[in-house]
């Protein structure tokens, strides 16, 4: 078996819930004897991050249209038996759009639409947690994995969902991490937050396509901030579990946070973010600091000190983001995809 994924670069996260898909399909008795293999950009992060999952990639044509042609002179020799699309919009783009309805080729699209549009694909994958417990749209050749039950964790959250997690009455700990892009600068803000606030230590990730990752480094040994900033975590699983606050944007790390038990505090990029960090504010009592342009660095510091502060309201917030995400996302989604294709195949899995 042969499958192909594609994912945009809008950011880090499209790339990172694939590799973590890839690695739950590694452990079926299907993929024993086959590969999967990505379909990337010239975009180097992403390209850095295929190969340090050990996964083979292949490096298409940066516009659209001629990547259709790559595809389909590469498809001709030699077509996937599933073709996995991770995208905003790109579904829906004339070019990209008829590579999920290819004969003989099973199709998932994975996207983020609070609208659940319908999608030309086999299977679609909408993990916004909004959409729990919304009924599937027509057409009923399509099947939808909707709501947040299929957010695509590596397996490693699942099993830190596992263990008991313990709140400390003193925070100490802290981690910051405003995405891959952090295209609104939070990061900076978040700085001018922390420098104000005592007694705490933090951990500061900047994310591989942030332009101000070095005047940041700069800054830090410049103020003398309490700050270790990182370019990259080994184990993401281990330092949220270990943190006593997270300070993070609204996308695939919030979900990771709340698998974990990780008191969190939101600050969303953009109106999706803001879906996801709105669900756990209502369900759970995360603060939500909101969209760009609606919250600045002191809204940021009475934010992050009432809960470093509280450590009852910690306890309570941990519980109900670990009674919300469970870490299982990928082995749904993977189940969910070899049974589709093996009923449209009729192969055995």
């Amino acid at each position: 078996m042969l499958i192909e994924i594609w994912a945009e670069c809008d950011g880090l996260g499209h790339i990172t819930r694939q590799i973590n898909l890839a690695r739950e399909l590694q452990t079926r008795p299907a993929l024993q004897d086959g590969q999967i293999r990505f379909v990337v950009d010239a975009q180097p992060a992403l390209q850095h991050l295929v190969r340090a999952s050990g996964f083979p990639l292949v490096v298409r044509p940066g516009p659209l249209a001629e990547a259709r042609a790559f595809m389909a002179a590469r498809w001709q020799a030699q077509p996937p038996d599933i073709f996995i699309l991770d995208s905003v919009r790109q579904d829906q783009d004339p070019h990209v759009a008829p590579l999920l309805r290819q004969p003989g080729v099973y199709s998932l699209a994975v996207i983020d639409d609070p609208r659940q549009r319908r999608v030309a694909a086999d299977l679609v994958v909408n993990a916004l947690p909004s959409l729990s417990g919304v009924p599937s749209p027509r057409p009923l050749d399509t099947v939808y994995c909707l709501g947040k039950d299929y957010f695509i964790l590596a397996p490693e959250f699942s099993a830190g969902h596992a263990q008991a997690r313990s709140i400390r009455p003193v925070a100490q700990q802290g981690f910051i991490f405003f995405g891959g892009l952090d295209g609104n600068d939070f990061t900076s803000l978040a700085l001018d937050a922390i420098a104000r606030l005592e007694g705490m230590a933090w951990t500061l990730l900047v994310g591989a396509l942030y332009a101000g990752a070095a005047a940041v480094e700069a800054r830090v040994r410049r103020a003398g901030l309490p700050v270790r900033v990182v370019r990259q975590v080994p184990d993401m699983a281990q330092l949220l579990s270990e943190v006593d606050v997270a300070l993070l944007a609204g996308g695939n790390s919030l979900i990771e946070a709340a698998a974990l038990g990780t008191p969190t505090v939101a600050g969303c990029q953009n109106d999706i973010q803001y879906e996801n960090a709105r669900f756990f504010a209502d369900r759970c009592g995360l603060p939500c600091l909101g969209r760009p342009g609606e919250f600045d660095a002191q809204a940021i510091r009475q934010a992050v000190q009432g809960l470093v502060r509280a450590a009852d309201w910690r306890q309570a917030l941990s519980q109900s983001l670990k009674r919300e995400i469970d870490g299982q996302g990928a082995r749904r989604v993977a189940d969910a995809l070899l049974r589709g294709w093996h009923e449209k195949s009729g192969d055995n899995v």
